[in-house]
């Protein structure tokens, strides 16, 4: 996914939506492969934004048309990301303690994803786990 690997997420929160826009109008059947890539990507793109309750959304639906076609390493992966959804709202619920409850979400909006990847920002986050 290469707008949220350039940080673009707004960017590719729209190509998605419009990849399920298309699935709609052409009325291809819920239980599609394509379908179950856009959820899956659509879940990665929440997660990156924080918004947990679409992620969640998007990453169960996305287990779920794996499960229905059959899809056991997509429906893996699905429940790879549905753990790395708990993990980083654990995350930031730690984050939030340590810096007099600012909201991750409030940090992310100001800095992007490369506040937290800054060296001294993951040493802090190991460091309270």
């Amino acid at each position: 996914m290469l707008e949220v690997d350039l940080d673009n997420l707004d960017e590719a929160l729209k190509f998605h939506a419009k990849g399920l826009e298309i699935c709609d109008e052409e009325e291809v059947v819920e239980d599609d492969d394509g379908r179950s890539r856009l959820h899956h990507n659509l879940g990665n793109v929440y997660m990156e934004l924080r918004r947990w309750g679409k992620a969640r959304e998007h990453i169960e639906k996305d287990i779920m048309i794996c499960k229905r076609i059959g899809h056991c390493q997509g429906e893996g992966k699905g429940y790879i990301n549905l753990g790395e959804l708990h993990y980083r709202v654990q995350s930031d619920s730690l984050i939030e303690q340590e810096v007099n409850g600012m909201f991750v979400a409030e940090i992310f909006k100001l800095h992007r994803e490369s506040f937290f990847r800054k060296k001294e920002v993951l040493m802090k986050i190991i460091e309270m786990e």
